[in-house]
């Protein structure tokens, strides 16, 4: 079967099914309001199969059932993230980023750091130059040694995540998120999951109902 017509019949038997439901909830007294005014476009529509119907002239959103409600707040957060990234906690978005480039800024930076100290005079004539005198403060023997420890530090028990943040600060995630380094997909789902799907759909703390099948709705 052609894809295109197979989609349309599935389109076709979700909206007939939907539009079913929403009447028997209803009750056959609003049925002509709900058809007249019944539509898959609109609302969360966007992000997944839902939309808008009325009765009694009120707004309602309808979604295909609870696993399509989580899909949407998923859909919606994901870009959110992507959008604006400064409305989430840095600290736990950063838990998401893809810690290969952690460790790659953080091995990077110290080594040089390091390095570079060699050309830095000392504040004691003691020493000849200021890489000898911070080691020797720091209580290690060599460059290397000090180094290890400067980058097992920074990576504490997160990967480097706390030392990223309090190094370049908040205003590094945007450019991380650019560049896919965040695994925004999976911060999505946890936080929807850790939520509830209906905290992110609902407004003015609404609650909302399920038909006798399933259906989702509540007011827009």
């Amino acid at each position: 079967m052609d894809r295109s017509i197979m989609k349309k019949s599935v389109d076709e038997f979700v909206y007939n099914f939907v539009l079913q439901e929403l009447i028997q909830q209803f009750n056959e007294e609003y049925r002509q309001e709900i058809k007249d005014t019944f539509t898959d476009e609109g609302g969360y529509s966007e992000f997944g199969v839902a939309g808008l119907f009325k009765v009694m002239d009120t707004s309602y959103h309808w979604i295909y059932g609870e696993r399509e409600a989580r899909k949407i707040a998923i859909k919606m957060i994901t870009r959110e993230l992507m959008d604006e990234p400064e409305k989430f906690d840095p600290e736990w978005l950063m838990g998401y980023v893809d810690h290969d480039i952690f460790h790659y800024v953080i091995y990077d930076g110290l080594e040089s750091y390091v390095n570079d100290l060699a050309s830095e005079p000392a504040s004691s004539n003691k020493f000849k130059n200021r890489q000898e005198e911070e080691i020797a403060e720091a209580g290690y023997n060599n460059a290397e040694e000090y180094t290890a420890a400067l980058i097992k530090d920074a990576l504490g028990d997160d990967h480097g995540a706390k030392y990223m943040l309090s190094t370049f600060g908040k205003d590094m995630i945007p450019s991380f998120i650019h560049d896919g380094q965040v695994h925004i997909e999976n911060a999505a789902r946890d936080i929807v999951d850790a939520e509830g799907w209906d905290h992110f759909l609902l407004v003015n703390d609404d609650e909302y109902d399920l038909t006798h099948n399933g259906v989702v709705y509540f007011f827009e």
